[in-house]
């Protein structure tokens, strides 16, 4: 085989193993939100370092503040659902996360990995105790 076309057969094998990635492990916090409560939303990707990163500070507000605020993930670049969340909120990079009211107005919008007490403060801002 050419070099050319070892690369290339590289290159397909490794685009296939994210998307599959993607659909494996990037619906898991696809969910449908209680449309009572606010939503603290994730647009990012399994294939994302930072997304990454932030995966267990998401996990910890899911669970700390479950019942009195939503807090999704979705992933834009190996879902539907989350590449068209990500078209309709405009996220041109991730992780994008963005604060929503009941009703689903944008509050806030954070750009890029945010540490805990950051996320946490605009909780508090928010009134999200």
């Amino acid at each position: 085989m050419q070099k050319n076309t070892i690369i290339a057969l590289v290159i397909f094998g490794l685009f296939a193993l994210a998307v599959i990635l993607g659909i494996v492990l990037g619906k898991t916090s696809e969910t449908e939100v209680d449309a009572s409560l606010p939503t603290l939303m994730e647009i990012g990707s399994v294939s994302c370092e930072p997304c990454q990163m932030l995966k267990p500070i998401i996990d910890g507000l899911k669970d700390e503040y479950q019942g009195r605020v939503n807090v999704v993930v979705y992933d834009s670049w190996n879902t539907q659902v989350g590449a068209q969340k990500a078209s309709e909120y405009d996220v041109t990079s991730i992780p994008t996360l963005i604060y929503l009211d009941k009703d689903g107005n944008e509050l806030y919008r954070m750009v890029g990995y945010q540490e805990y007490s950051t996320i946490k403060s605009r909780f508090n801002a928010l009134g999200w105790n």
